[in-house]
């Protein structure tokens, strides 16, 4: 008796570590792709080497198979090294090819509420970011003066510099007929003598509208030295990087990226969106409320099913 429930306890430590790692890799992929990022920052710098495009669809399988191998490697290799993995996976997988017979109502309660889980997670991360939004300061830069640094928890900030234009790098988005141009404008301190390491680049994207006009703020049509705000963003993708090494820029070790965002007439930064944090928590809400009717469905299928199977073995 210890025997078998020993191997049910490692069966399903060894399914707990395959789901785990193949979460883990889908999550990481679509957070890379969103915000183009690591590998996926990556596949897109070799789909525009290729190409001279990048596709977002193409990005994100792309970045979800790169992960998936990577972690079916590093699969193997353990079970290399932990032979005894292999065999008890090989034992899970038979269950799991068993006709499933029924689900419990904890299986249901629980994946009911998994949406809620989730979208409960996004809505207090978007609610305490919003909360700290609302209390940032705004820092001021001025970039002709040799007190530029900016502290590491800015979460907004004003910088007064100049667009180093021979250094700005611009594509051009098209999805489902919307036409979008994103810039990133790296900015320096005035004159020929700042262009040193790049502290700061700018980040934008404008739409363009149907005569092909693209709508960009007013400082970034200004020539010398202007105001540029907004959010302290994320780091550059891996071909922005690229694309400005090879234009002759030098990138500081600690550079930052500002979202642009106008806040000249805010004394603190403010949410970058309307949209109520708890969105994501009803979205999941909602999620539930179908998914719960739809498993107790499933339940009820799978029972009359037994029972039938059953039925028919004893009057054979």
């Amino acid at each position: 008796m210890p025997q078998p429930m020993q191997s049910n306890r490692r069966g399903g430590a060894v399914q707990a570590f395959w789901m785990a790692g193949i979460f883990a890799a889908i999550t990481y992929a679509l957070y890379a792709s969103f915000t183009q990022t690591g590998i996926a920052g990556y596949v897109m710098k070799v789909q525009m080497d290729l190409w001279s495009s990048a596709s977002e669809t193409t990005t994100v399988l792309l970045t979800i198979g790169v992960m998936m191998i990577g972690f079916l490697a590093l699969a193997a290799l353990a079970e290399r090294v932990f032979p005894s993995m292999g065999i008890v996976r090989a034992e899970a997988v038979q269950r799991m090819n068993r006709p499933l017979k029924g689900i419990s109502w904890m299986a249901i309660l629980i994946i009911s509420l998994l949406p809620v889980a989730g979208g409960g997670v996004v809505s207090a991360f978007w609610y305490r970011s919003q909360q700290l939004d609302a209390k940032a300061e705004v820092y001021s830069v001025d970039l002709n003066s040799a007190a530029a640094a900016l502290p590491k928890d800015a979460r907004f900030v004003m910088v007064t510099g100049e667009i180093a234009r021979p250094w700005v790098v611009a594509y051009k988005k098209t999805e489902d007929q919307k036409v979008t141009h994103e810039v990133f404008a790296p900015l320096t301190a005035e004159g020929p003598a700042g262009r040193g390491p790049v502290r700061y680049v700018l980040h934008h994207e404008a739409s363009e509208s149907y005569d092909g006009q693209v709508n960009w703020p007013d400082e970034f049509h200004r020539k010398g030295m202007a105001q540029f705000s907004g959010r302290v963003g994320r780091r550059l993708p891996a071909y922005v990087v690229s694309s400005l090494r090879s234009k002759g820029a030098t990138l500081d070790a600690a550079y930052a990226v500002i979202e642009w965002k106008d806040l000249r007439n805010r004394q603190s930064g403010a949410s970058d969106s309307d949209t109520p944090w708890f969105i994501p928590l009803a979205a999941g809400g909602v999620l539930a409320l179908f998914l719960m009717p739809l498993m107790m469905a499933v339940k009820v299928k799978l029972g009359r099913m037994h029972r039938q199977q059953h039925t028919a073995g004893i009057y054979v």
